[in-house]
């Protein structure tokens, strides 16, 4: 995976929510396959600030915002640079690194 700058991460989590992506969302290293589906609701490039609509395995919405004040930024392609194992094939992988070095993983379906 390649380090990007805050700036190319806000970009592309604003163009994920203007085309209102599909995503799947991995807390901490958890399976990305069985990840949480969720969209991108708000990005505050300003506030450092980012808030995902994510679906858990009831089903049921919730807004989780989270603040990326001090994270590292990265990106990949999946099937060549995820640390995670999956079956899924993904087109865009954005890793966010916090200050504790827990990492969150946001990755794009391509379209069928």
């Amino acid at each position: 995976m390649n380090e990007i700058s805050s700036g190319v991460a806000f970009w592309i989590l604003g163009t994920w929510r203007k085309m209102d992506a599909q995503l799947q969302l991995s807390a901490f290293g958890e399976n990305l396959a069985g990840g949480s589906r969720s969209v991108v609701q708000f990005v505050s490039p300003k506030a450092k600030i980012i808030s995902l609509v994510k679906e858990d395995t009831t089903g049921q919405k919730g807004e989780w915002k989270i603040s990326v004040d001090g994270c590292r930024f990265f990106v990949g392609v999946p099937g060549e640079d995820s640390p995670l194992q999956t079956n899924a094939t993904w087109s865009v992988l954005l890793a966010i690194e916090f200050p504790t070095g827990k990492r969150i993983f946001l990755a794009e379906r391509p379209e069928d």
